[in-house]
């Protein structure tokens, strides 16, 4: 559960399922298996203050995220594939 709680996840759960929902998991891939339905996904792999700010810029349209998951952390959700974004203009 990488440091959740059944409470934490299950209110998590419910906010990923909302329609304009983005879970950003700042840190191990594998943590965003319990969100795999989440209309967005994006993950970090580090959890200090410069991936919470370049999580954001991202969110945020200001950041391309060229990267690609190198694991399987979702049965939908296979290794090597993810969208590529471009920052807003």
């Amino acid at each position: 559960n990488y440091g959740l709680d059944a409470g934490q996840i299950s209110f998590l759960k419910s906010a990923a399922a909302r329609s304009n929902a983005v879970v950003a998991v700042l840190g191990n891939a594998y943590a965003m298996a319990p969100f795999c339905n989440a209309p967005a996904l994006l993950v970090t792999y580090e959890s200090d203050t410069v991936a919470e700010r370049i999580a954001a810029e991202v969110i945020l349209g200001k950041r391309p995220a060229p990267g690609r998951l190198p694991v399987t952390p979702c049965a939908g959700l296979q290794g090597a594939t993810g969208a590529v974004s471009t920052p807003q203009s």
